[in-house]
């Protein structure tokens, strides 16, 4: 199966007892979700480059093992995002854009949405900004408003 074709398309087509020959490994994620649904068909996997077939038990075990990496090699990108994105942090660094509109224009930008002169359509038109980025900004400003403060025991 090659990565353009649809997954689940061939195992439609395979009956119980059938084998599905595989060209290359390729990524093991895909290779295991490909692997699960011609289980699920009944049906076995054979590698045509490696000697791994899984209608045997020796094949059905190198696939757990192959999982089984899988699963670490998740695990550890998983641990090492994680640990960058702390580093960053530590460092004062924040990830996602920029802000479109500076302090000042945010503070601008909603005094006229509480004037009730202009939608905010018309504001974002002003700012040169997209509608949402003002929608955003009143949202953020409402829930600000509204959230309960903190008492002091």
């Amino acid at each position: 199966m090659s990565g353009a074709e649809n997954d689940s398309g061939r195992s439609r087509s395979l009956r119980p007892r059938d084998c599905a020959p595989e060209n290359s490994f390729g990524n093991p994620s895909r290779l295991l979700r490909i692997l699960k649904t011609l289980e699920d068909a009944g049906a076995g996997f054979r590698s045509l480059t490696e000697s791994i077939d899984t209608t045997t038990p020796i094949g059905r075990m190198l696939m757990q093992v192959l999982g089984s990496f899988a699963e670490f090699e998740r695990a550890i990108l998983k641990e090492r995002t994680k640990l960058g994105l702390a580093r960053a942090r530590a460092e004062g660094r924040v990830g996602g854009n920029r802000a479109k509109l500076t302090p000042q224009q945010q503070i601008e930008a909603l005094k006229i949405l509480a004037s009730g002169d202009r939608t905010q359509s018309e504001v974002a038109e002003i700012f040169l900004v997209h509608r949402s980025t003002i929608s955003r900004l009143a949202s953020e400003a409402r829930v600000l408003k509204t959230a309960p403060t903190a008492r002091k025991m």
